[in-house]
């Protein structure tokens, strides 16, 4: 899903390549109870030949075992994308949970949704 070169960015810092390659899979393959799922909506997609650059919305939905209440965390990303041998990986990856200090909700999020184009 990335290149090997990939360059992450977030609040934390910045990871490169193999390191965050490294944390990345130390982080998934840890066993874990809890259920979630990602969903997103693009607001600006950019694409030539071999190049796109991706601007959207986020939010993870986890359910704890035992709790029937999901927790959500909303967030922006972007993304920078290179054709390699004929798939599309991620080269460039930052995402945030709020801008200019104010935090993204439910409401960012839902304005991507067709419910709320009417």
């Amino acid at each position: 899903m990335h290149t090997d070169d990939i360059f992450r960015v977030t609040v934390n810092g910045i990871k490169v390549g193999k390191a965050y390659k490294d944390t990345s899979i130390e982080r998934f393959s840890q066993k874990s109870e809890d259920k979630r799922t990602i969903d997103f909506w693009m607001e600006h997609r950019i694409y030539n030949d071999n190049n796109g650059y991706e601007v959207g919305y986020f939010r993870i939905t986890s359910v704890i075992p035992n709790s029937d209440v999901p927790q959500y965390y909303y967030g922006r990303f972007h993304i920078r994308l290179r054709k390699e041998n004929g798939f599309w990986k991620i080269t460039q990856d930052w995402d945030i949970s709020s801008i200019n200090g104010i935090k993204i909700t439910e409401e960012d999020f839902k304005k991507g949704t067709l419910s709320n184009l009417d």
